[in-house]
């Protein structure tokens, strides 16, 4: 074999092995999907409804879906058997999840509609006598607009209903409401807790969630504040502790409940109202003009990152942002706990838009996801997704891509990571306006084997290509026996 040859192929196997690097172990395939027969349009945010949840209410190992409806109903879909099979031989597309059951929050005798629409729910174990190795049965908690406070038990039987309506004014609406169901107990007696906080409003408007992170972003113990804002939340909002108007595409973050210092204050945009990278790359935004309106934000995230100090849990990492043109920005906290330093940004395809509708109303409106989550179950390490209208990017903490899901329509809810298939695995349902999907992490252990395949090849054509040089530089023309 010629040098040259041996060259080319020793080329094209490095192309193989980076490519192979690139792709990563793991993917999101389609695995199930149902549709929605009420079609109801989304006008307010009080409208919308919780999130479906994935529990083993009955502990019999198989996980299934809990949907609300808008007809006031709770429906169980049964997953396909093939929606866990994370392995590239198991059956590709969508394939029908089948209703197994459903349960009607309408009162027993009276048939009336009005109050009784879901607006949060849990699941939970409430009893604590079981053992190590038995199966825990949990209950379902279903709150509705109406503030009636339903119990159901693992066959999804009524245990008990009461209603709170006289605990909040009559003339407020939900704004959020988040239930918790524990099996601790406040005395002697009692068969676990259930928790239900709201959060009200005293009238219906539109009001688009522009930003908003607390937690302790730099580990000092205190309570800290993120506020981001795009185009359309600009004119109105301040920044927390001041009188000072917050500017589009830049992030404001303070310290203290009341406020008692600013950490720091920085554009997530490439281009920021200065026209001007805020790091530099002057060249590229020469000449160009930044233009705000339409733009939309979602709320910052914090992702975990150990920096060899010891942090409570939740405390610490980089704030990652999030812009409607797909921008995805990491900052993390300057020395100190001062300032904030650019780590990453990246371009990806989680866009979205969100234009009034010529009456002025938003119906079904996109709603981003941008979330940390981990791959596996008790896995520390975590990893970024951002999603838009009509895909999805899972990112790893030092900004590379690590893979991308195509949405078949636009989510009205942040993007679900629950383990569905019950592997250990992470995966990801989507909610829209039209029905919900879930998406399998499949992973491909074959990459990593075949990997270290190229990666040997790669290095035995090393060798014989450094052997047949030697020997050609060494060879040259042999002298003659008479020669002196």
């Amino acid at each position: 074999m010629r040098k040259r040859d041996l060259g080319i192929l020793l080329l094209a196997a490095f192309a193989v092995f980076f490519s192979l690097q690139h792709e990563g172990d793991f993917s999101f395939r389609e695995a199930w999907y149902h549709l929605s027969d009420d079609g109801f349009p989304i006008k307010h945010d009080a409208d919308r409804l919780p999130p479906p949840l994935v529990a083993d209410l009955n502990g019999d190992g198989r996980r299934e879906v809990l949907l609300p409806t808008h007809d006031a109903k709770i429906q169980v879909l049964q997953l396909p058997a093939h929606a866990g099979l994370a392995s590239a031989a198991a059956l590709d597309g969508f394939h029908e999840a089948r209703v197994m059951a459903e349960i009607s929050l309408l009162p027993a005798n009276v048939r009336v509609a009005a109050g009784r629409r879901p607006v949060a729910m849990a699941v939970g174990a409430v009893d604590r006598s079981y053992k190590h190795a038995e199966v825990r049965k949990q209950v379902l908690v279903v709150v509705t607009s109406g503030w009636a406070v339903m119990c159901f038990d693992h066959n999804l039987k009524k245990l008990w209903e009461t209603s709170l309506g006289d605990d909040f004014p009559h003339a407020a609406h939900h704004r959020e409401v988040a239930v918790s169901v524990t099996n601790y107990t406040l005395k002697h007696g009692d068969a676990g807790l259930v928790i239900v906080g709201g959060r009200m409003e005293m009238q219906h408007h539109l009001h688009l969630t522009e930003g908003g992170l607390h937690a302790d972003i730099n580990g000092d113990g205190v309570l800290d504040h993120v506020q981001v804002v795009g185009g359309n939340g600009a004119e109105q909002t301040v920044v927390s502790g001041s009188m000072e108007v917050l500017k589009p595409c830049w992030a404001v973050a303070t310290s203290g409940v009341p406020v008692r210092e600013q950490l720091f204050n920085v554009s997530i945009c490439h281009y920021n109202h200065l026209n001007l990278f805020h790091h530099g790359d002057f060249s590229r935004s020469f000449g160009r003009s930044f233009d705000p309106s339409g733009l939309e934000v979602a709320t910052p995230v914090l992702l975990e990152r150990d920096d060899g100090h010891k942090h409570r849990r939740g405390s610490h990492g980089d704030i990652i942002f999030l812009t409607s043109r797909g921008e995805v920005t990491s900052y993390t906290p300057g020395l100190l706990g001062h300032d904030a330093m650019w780590r990453w940004q990246l371009s990806t395809g989680a866009t979205w838009s969100n234009l009034p509708s010529p009456s002025g109303m938003m119906e079904n409106v996109v709603v981003p996801t941008l979330k940390t989550f981990s791959l596996r179950a008790y896995d520390p390490k975590q990893v970024i997704i951002a999603g838009g209208d009509q895909e999805a990017v899972v990112i790893s903490p030092d900004g590379s891509l690590l893979t991308s899901i195509d949405l078949p329509a636009p989510p009205t809810h942040a993007l679900i990571l629950e383990d569905f298939s019950g592997d250990g695995l992470t995966d990801v349902i989507l909610v829209t306006s039209g029905g919900v999907y879930g998406f399998v992490q499949t992973r491909q252990p074959g990459a990593l084997f075949f990997s270290t395949l190229v990666g040997f090849l790669i290095v035995v054509i090393g060798v014989i290509f450094v052997s047949l040089h030697l020997n050609s530089s060494n060879g040259g023309k042999p002298r003659s026996n008479g020669q002196r």
